[in-house]
């Protein structure tokens, strides 16, 4: 009976072991921490008509990111979407209507980890002061009057524009 030299198994095992230091070298590049940037819109008035509130994270390494909302008041409705470079996820919060006002926590989980994205609930806005029943909008708002004025193009010939 033969027996492998043992070379031969030194050989082996640093093969095997050099094969697992680019596996796990890899794995650590491809799957990096998400990393938030910014939060638009960075608030919402508790009792809006506009509910539930569209969210558009950015930042980095957001390919395949589950968010899940942290604490009360809010939660996530339907499917978030990332673009394909992970640099954009869209997703949509629904306020509940007894939330507390202040900051909310948001945790992205994505492949390489996590992190946490801040949005604040404000304080609902008061009545007095909107456009009601009876109020005039300011001249700037008025759509139904028109100037028109004379611009002249590269041509030389002159022609009338209207003005909104």
């Amino acid at each position: 009976m033969r027996f492998a030299k043992p070379e031969r198994f030194r050989t082996i095992r640093k093969a095997i072991a050099s094969l697992f230091f680019c596996f796990a070298l890899a794995s650590a590049c491809f799957s990096q921490v998400p990393e938030i940037l910014k939060v638009e819109p960075p608030s919402w008035w508790l009792g809006s008509t506009v509910n539930p509130v569209r969210l558009m994270i950015s930042g980095r390494n957001l390919t395949g990111a589950r968010p899940k909302t942290l604490g009360r008041g809010l939660r996530v409705v339907g499917a978030p979407i990332t673009n394909a470079r992970g640099s954009y996820l869209f997703m949509d919060v629904w306020i509940a209507p007894n939330a507390p006002p202040g900051q909310k926590q948001i945790r992205i989980t994505a492949p390489g980890g996590s992190t946490n994205a801040s949005f604040e609930t404000l304080s609902p806005l008061g009545r007095p002061g909107r456009f009601q029943k009876g109020s005039r909008a300011p001249d700037f708002m008025d759509t139904t009057r028109r100037t028109s004025t004379k611009l002249k193009n590269t041509s030389g010939r002159s022609q009338r524009c209207a003005n909104w």
